[in-house]
């Protein structure tokens, strides 16, 4: 298990006019929409989701996560099936909230979308590209009003209390928030960080934000949420990769599908995804979307801060479905219905679930949620299960 990422990024040319290699493009993002993220904005939270053949969840994210968003930037390449429909009709319901982007340019997804593919899809490395996937991210980046950032995925329905919750907290404490940490800042936080997990348990999270903030001077909170697939395949063909001949999932049917517990018999998917590489921060011009072939996905740096982790579970991540892999091996021992996770305690699973990173900091951030959250966040599930 590797210790870190250890990413190294390129520095932008402000001097250039244009961020973009394709300067003729309509979708090129001009240099001084990346300087402007240093530009004071709003106290408030800019959600940003980026979306492609999401027919089946888009619905539900979104309205799951709208009240805890002060707006909600979409960013919509082409699908085969409603996913850009039912964005349009969300806008109209939420046209005080929501602004949507129509992105045209063909966009490489990475290996582990449920649009890759790797006979006809080669990776492009070039992450100042209109056809690169971190270029895609950054044109919705460059558009949020708010201080605060947070990725929000279209595969993901949210626990829209919790996430409130955590706003309020952030917001709350910002006026913590130092333009740059002091050395002192680095070094109470490195000594906080073995007792960061448990005072974010014991300690209600407006106080434990303000707390970390105060100590660490500038903090991203890491997110988390709970995996959920089907213990058989769809079936219906290479289409269903991408959600066209498949049905929306109804919020009554969720407590139908399954955890899986142990990642072997559900092709590397651990119980729960995420982790600091979805996070709350405020962006500035140098956090900015890159695109590293090597590590498969795009990434963001969150700049000089104390990375919040451990805050337990904030969504249900449906994202085997759409790829349509199954939870397999023996029922209760490789995988659990979501109900009987509800109802089960935390020393009937301790010995089963499993979990499987490829960094340490995200394998400890996600062992620390269910030894911290798993009953904590019961009354979330209750939504989906009771």
């Amino acid at each position: 298990m590797k210790v870190s990422a250890d990413l190294t990024y390129p520095k932008l040319d402000f001097s250039k006019k244009f961020f973009t290699t394709e300067e003729d493009s309509e979708f090129a993002i001009l240099t001084d929409e990346i300087k402007n993220l240093d530009n004071p904005r709003p106290l408030g939270l800019s959600g940003h989701l980026r979306v492609k053949n999401e027919a089946r969840t888009i619905g539900l994210a979104i309205e799951s996560c709208i009240d805890a968003l002060d707006e909600l930037i979409i960013t919509a390449q082409p699908s085969i099936d409603a996913t850009y429909e039912i964005c349009q009709a969300k806008a109209k319901k939420y046209p005080d909230k929501i602004k949507l982007f129509y992105y045209t340019p063909e966009v490489v997804p990475h290996p582990f979308s449920h649009c890759f593919d790797k006979d006809s899809h080669q990776q492009n490395g070039d992450s100042f590209s209109v056809h690169n996937f971190a270029h895609y991210s950054n044109y919705g980046l460059v558009r949020i009003s708010y201080r605060y950032y947070v990725k929000i995925d279209a595969d993901q329905i949210y626990f829209t209390e919790k996430l409130k919750a955590l706003r309020e907290a952030i917001l709350g404490a910002d006026k913590y928030v130092k333009p740059k940490r002091s050395l002192l800042n680095k070094i109470l936080g490195r000594l906080h960080r073995p007792f960061s997990d448990f005072l974010e348990a014991v300690l209600p999270l407006g106080i434990f934000a303000k707390y970390m903030t105060l100590v660490a001077g500038r903090c991203a909170y890491g997110l988390c949420g709970i995996n959920l697939g089907q213990n058989f395949k769809n079936n219906v063909g290479e289409i269903s990769i991408g959600g066209g001949a498949l049905q929306e999932i109804e919020q009554e049917e969720i407590k139908n599908y399954f955890l899986p517990l142990n990642p072997k018999h559900s092709s590397g998917f651990s119980a729960y995804n995420g982790g600091i590489d979805t996070a709350i921060f405020i962006p500035n011009a140098t956090t900015f979307y890159h695109y590293f072939i090597n590590h498969g996905v795009e990434t963001i740096p969150y700049g000089d801060v104390f990375c919040v982790r451990s805050l337990g579970c904030f969504w249900l991540h449906f994202g085997m479905v759409k790829k349509d892999i199954p939870c397999e091996g023996v029922k209760d021992e490789d995988y659990i219905n979501l109900q009987d996770y509800y109802k089960a305690q935390k020393t009937d699973l301790k010995d089963k679930i499993k979990f499987r990173a490829i960094y340490k900091s995200d394998y400890n951030h996600l062992m620390a949620n269910f030894k911290w959250h798993f009953q904590r966040d019961k009354k979330y599930l209750a939504h989906f299960v009771d």
